[in-house]
């Protein structure tokens, strides 16, 4: 994480999302492969100078104690491989892109709540969450090579249910791609 906050430091605009207080930088959990061989597919096969070159989230903290966080911003700098037209990202790759990040959010929400199970002395069934529906609605073209960030948020929850909004946003805060999704805990293991 160090030589990635080192790359987003030197940008102003993310240098300056990084020094918001109302923030703390978290691990991007798709960004390593998984003993399992999860996650080989952002970990490895597009972790290049020419692909996403460069992955940092952070976390809105709490506005007060044993609320869940509800909100990530993350900051991606693409390269040229990814491109679906000249100097333009692929949209599926931005699709891919918003889906790993809400699922951040809410490996982000499992853990915590996973933890305060933990500190009760209650049991906690961590299950991966998967994604039930993802909707993307595509405003402005992503270039690249170039920098954004992605940030989502939660809308509602209901059990086994989460709705999450979030948009992919430039430098300046314009929404490049707007997305939904739902994502549902699985009662049993079915993946």
């Amino acid at each position: 994480m160090t030589q990635e906050l080192t790359h987003f430091r030197s940008i102003p605009w993310c240098n300056a999302l990084i020094s918001d207080h109302a923030y703390f930088l978290t691990p991007s959990r798709s960004r390593y492969v998984k003993p399992s061989g999860e996650d080989v597919l952002l970990g490895n096969t597009i972790k290049t100078d020419d692909t996403i070159k460069a992955w940092l989230t952070l976390c809105k903290k709490p506005t007060s104690s044993g609320l869940l966080p509800a909100e990530l911003r993350t900051l991606l700098t693409f390269g040229r491989a990814l491109d679906g037209y000249p100097q333009i990202l692929h949209g599926g790759i931005q699709g891919t892109v918003m889906d790993e990040v809400m699922g951040n959010l809410i490996g982000l929400i499992q853990d915590i709540e996973s933890e305060e199970a933990r500190k009760k002395g209650e049991s906690y069934e961590t299950a991966p969450w998967v994604t039930g529906e993802l909707t993307l609605r595509y405003k402005r073209p992503v270039v690249t090579p170039g920098t954004v960030c992605c940030h989502v948020w939660v809308v509602k929850r209901d059990g086994r249910k989460v709705w999450i909004d979030g948009a992919i946003e430039d430098e300046k805060g314009v929404t490049l791609a707007g997305a939904s999704g739902l994502f549902i805990k699985p009662r049993t293991q079915k993946i």
